[in-house]
Parts: C-alpha cells; structure tokens; sequence
C-alpha cells in the first residue's frame, strides 16, 4: 500500500519528512484560520516551530529511496 509522504522545510535549509498526507500536517501546524502556531508542536521523535516553516509539500515514495533519509511519523 502507497503512504503519503509530506517534505517540510525549515527556514534555515532543514527539510523534514514525514509518512503523513499534507492535510494532516497542516492541521498539527495551523488553527483553523491558518494561522501557524507559536510554540513547539510534537511529532512523534520530532518537535517543530511552525513559525519558522517555509514550505508543506507532497513528496512521491521515489524521494524516500533516492535521499535516504530519516521519514518521521
């Protein structure tokens, strides 16, 4: 079965993966408004500052293989 995965980047170059959809994401980040929070948001081995989230964006399961890197849950 596919997984979603979803590639955030920081504002400092930082990219984070995580095996959710973009929604999902964006619902842990944001209010309802979409306005992002201030403060840390924990994600299961990782916390993130939304505000200093650049970019939320789809990544296909070829970018898991060709980067070799960490994918967070």
């Amino acid at each position: 079965m596919k997984k979603d995965l979803c590639k955030i980047t920081l504002s400092n170059g930082k990219e984070i993966t995580f095996q959710k959809h973009v929604d999902e994401v964006l619902e842990r980040i944001q209010d309802s408004e979409g306005k992002l929070y201030d403060g840390l948001i924990h994600f299961s081995e990782i916390s993130i500052n939304p505000k200093y989230v650049v970019s939320v964006e789809p990544v296909s399961n070829s970018f898991r293989t060709d980067n070799q890197r960490k994918i967070y849950t």
